[in-house]
């Protein structure tokens, strides 16, 4: 990449441009799907189970996650 006096960015190969896409995109991903997993399985954990929690946080993470995975896959399977 190459900016040039008027401030304007040059590219000098595809890859380059390629490059900068997928780490815009991986961000962006990463932004999205994080809430879109997490906050579904919470609200069900949490309906399912009330207080009776897991006591180790890293199961109560992953038991979230894997929740809200199986409602989106149900949902898209469904919609599909």
């Amino acid at each position: 990449m190459m900016i040039r006096p008027s401030g304007t960015i040059c590219y000098n190969s595809l890859a380059e441009r390629l490059e900068e896409c997928s780490f815009v995109l991986a961000l962006l991903a990463i932004i999205v799907l994080a809430p879109l997993l997490y906050i579904p399985g919470y609200l069900i954990g949490f309906a399912l189970l009330g207080a009776a929690q897991p006591p180790d946080p890293l199961e109560r993470y992953y038991e979230r996650i894997v929740a809200g995975a199986l409602l989106n896959a149900w949902l898209v399977f469904t919609l599909a």
